[in-house]
């Protein structure tokens, strides 16, 4: 497996991005930009998923998976950049809260709450969202991405 440069989230599991990668999750041609853990609530506050799983929200380059990993299964969405529109707000003491709304075509959209998050991830997905919609040429994007934040 070949070495992946990406923004990590202070909690993610170094092994569960590996696990990703060696299960080949993200597709052919995209590029990774940033991984952040945390837990899926639909917008009614109801949680997605079980105890029993890890959330991982996942920017690359071209768009965003919704990973939730199991202990025996699985679950992986994945959403085109120009169909999410991403927001954050704070919660507790140090933790927000990121709004995912994603509106598939000829669909209605849905409502996703991306929560327990360091309070200072927040504006660096927003970072990670802006910087992935942006059609970067390979020389502009090596411009940028030194001043992607880093872990």
């Amino acid at each position: 497996m070949s070495e992946v440069k990406l923004y990590a989230s202070a909690h993610a599991d170094p092994a569960h991005i590996r696990e990703f990668f060696e299960k080949n999750l993200l597709r052919e041609n995209e590029t990774p930009i940033a991984f952040f853990d945390g837990i899926f609530y639909a917008a009614k506050n109801e949680r997605v998923g079980g105890l029993a799983f890890h959330d991982y929200l996942i920017f690359s380059d071209q768009s965003i998976y919704l990973w939730a990993r199991g202990i025996h299964k699985d679950y992986l969405d994945r959403f085109p950049l120009g169909v999410v529109s991403v927001s954050a707000k704070h919660t507790d003491e140090g933790f927000a809260a990121i709004n995912l709304t994603i509106t598939p075509k000829d669909k209605d959209p849905i409502g996703l709450i991306f929560d327990l998050v360091q309070q200072t991830k927040p504006k660096k997905s927003l970072h990670f969202n802006s910087l992935s919609n942006l059609k970067l040429s390979k020389p502009l994007a090596k411009t940028l991405m030194p001043t992607c934040p880093t872990r």
